[in-house]
């Protein structure tokens, strides 16, 4: 192997093992650097490697700022009964109106209902303080790569800074379970019922991620998508 060929294999080897594990250096090389040698067929461990990573940032940003909305608001001329029941509960309650996930799942009126009123339990009637809440939200935000949803609620959480908090919802949603140390962490910090309220309040936003994304709900005119694509999921 060529000496400037054994460099890039080794670069990529350090870049893709960083993307694994979550490492920020690691994925601002991915998106920085390029390799001339070989760089197309090189994988590692069956990993992904820096041209599936860039191609990744390519759909992510296609799919987030220039993609239409799949599900775009119902005119008002065409909702059911049944939808406009809905709308108008969500709209009359501590929301103040309909937005982001709900347009699109008016479609379903029923679960809209349904879902609308554990989030109005998770957003405003949770046992744990709003501010924590609120960095739960980010965190599943950012682990679905929810651009309106971050944009919606980043302003609120600004200030929380509660480590329990963080630790749990990141290992939550990065390994589908939780570790005795962040386990017992939010439970000394907020009680089981604090504990349930946050896995439900990740759970909640993980459905709303689910809808945001895969109905490409847009940004608000104007505001550019906050996230940075992630690693691509396996």
């Amino acid at each position: 192997m060529k000496r400037a060929t054994l460099c890039a294999a080794l670069l990529v080897a350090w870049i893709c093992h960083g993307i694994a594990r979550g490492d920020a250096h690691a994925q601002i090389a991915a998106a920085t650097f390029s390799f001339p040698h070989e760089r197309g067929s090189l994988q590692l461990r069956g990993e992904l490697c820096v041209d599936e990573r860039i191609k990744w940032s390519a759909y992510v940003r296609e799919t987030t700022m220039n993609a239409s909305p799949r599900l775009p608001p119902i005119p008002e001329s065409e909702l059911s009964e049944a939808q406009r029941r809905v709308r108008d509960e969500i709209a009359s309650g501590p929301r103040g109106g309909v937005r982001g996930p709900f347009d699109a799942l008016l479609r379903s009126p029923e679960l809209a209902d349904r879902l609308q009123k554990v989030g109005a339990y998770v957003r405003f009637e949770s046992s744990l303080p709003a501010r924590l809440g609120e960095l739960a939200i980010l965190v599943t935000a950012r682990h679905w790569g929810a651009q309106y949803e971050w944009y919606a609620h980043r302003r609120l959480a600004e200030q929380a800074d509660e480590a329990a908090v963080y630790d749990f919802c990141r290992e939550l949603h990065e390994t589908k379970n939780v570790s005795d140390a962040a386990w017992d962490a939010a439970l000394e910090h907020f009680g089981e019922r604090g504990v349930v309220d946050l896995i439900g309040t990740c759970g909640y936003y993980t459905v709303v991620s689910m809808v945001l994304n895969a109905a490409r709900v847009p940004m608000p005119e104007g505001v550019a998508p906050p996230l940075a694509a992630l690693s691509p999921p396996r």
